[in-house]
């Protein structure tokens, strides 16, 4: 025989307690997790560089790629003062799109240069060598490249002289391979370290000479401090430098215009250093690039980048702004 159940007490139910949700505050620090991935990559393709020189171009292409859609995006932040129906963030939008990918094509086309038609290796000063251009140039670039002796010191300058002929034609090329030493700060002290860089590799654009035929390089003079062989490549490009600095101008054209018509509606905007710096990083760039010496490339155009378009850059939209109103 089961037991019954006990009977539920009479009369109303007590006070219920009511259940609260409990908001646990996310961290700040999470906040910061895109901005260290992004710093992580950055320095990882910076080491790259200086590091791996099997894989420098590349990863030079990749960092310039993302610091021109990092400026173009700082730049556009200045439309998030206007109000959200003014059509001029579509001008805002259209015109910086324009202006980083004209500059990622610039670079790609500046660290990807076509194939050389040939090179030739000196020994001594009065060797030569020819090339054969098959095809008709309106700009041939001679690219340099040698090496220091090992006893030459922290600091030298080497100067040769290449002179080049065809059919008659001749062109005389002077360059330099410099090492320098110099005090670098070391982290995490007062202490310093030396710190040595070297450019042993150089580019030069012909000015008299240019389209198909063979070409004659003569070495006239090779300095004792350079370890034998120099050698010399032909190559051609592209883009005539007209090309590259009127594309260039025009890119910057587009960017004042922009800076002053956001200062026009009450914006304080920063839109033209952020895109001045990079169009004069990649003009000097492209006509100063070597590819035996990527990081010395890289950081002198930073610097012309930061002076003239940075600095001088804001300078220039001041007065657009005040000119146009």
């Amino acid at each position: 025989m089961s037991s019954a159940p006990p009977p539920r007490p009479a009369g109303p139910r007590g006070p219920q307690k009511k259940l609260e949700s409990i908001d646990v505050p996310t961290s700040n620090a999470t906040k910061y997790v895109p901005y260290v991935l992004v710093g992580a990559v950055l320095l990882g393709l910076l080491a790259t560089i200086l590091y791996a020189p099997a894989w420098a171009v590349p990863a030079a292409m990749a960092l310039l790629t993302v610091a021109a859609l990092g400026l173009g995006y700082a730049g556009f932040q200045d439309t998030h003062g206007l109000p959200p129906d003014d059509s001029f963030r579509k001008v805002v939008g259209g015109g910086t799109a324009a202006v980083v990918l004209g500059l990622v094509a610039l670079v790609a086309l500046t660290l990807y240069p076509p194939t050389p038609f040939g090179t030739v290796t000196l020994q001594r000063a009065g060797d030569s060598g020819t090339v054969r251009v098959d095809r008709d140039t309106p700009l041939l670039f001679l690219d340099t490249r040698g090496t220091f002796e090992p006893d030459v010191g922290p600091s030298v300058q080497a100067q040769y002289t290449l002179h080049l002929t065809r059919e008659g034609t001749e062109e005389e090329v002077s360059g330099a391979f410099e090492r320098s030493a110099g005090q670098s700060p070391v982290a995490g002290g007062n202490m310093a370290a030396s710190a040595t860089t070297e450019a042993t590799a150089a580019r030069h654009a012909l000015t008299t000479l240019h389209g198909a035929g063979t070409y004659t390089i003569t070495l006239d003079r090779l300095p004792d401090s350079l370890r034998p062989p120099l050698r010399a490549s032909l190559r051609s490009a592209l883009l005539a430098p007209w090309m590259v600095y009127g594309l260039l101008g025009l890119l910057a054209l587009v960017v004042v215009v922009i800076d002053a018509g956001l200062s026009k509606r009450g914006i304080e905007p920063t839109y033209a250093a952020s895109l001045l710096l990079p169009i004069a990083f990649t003009a000097y760039l492209s006509q100063h690039f070597s590819e035996g010496n990527v990081g010395q490339s890289l950081f002198t155009a930073f610097l012309i980048g930061l002076l003239v378009g940075g600095l001088g850059g804001e300078g220039l939209a001041r007065v657009t702004r005040k000119a146009l109103g």
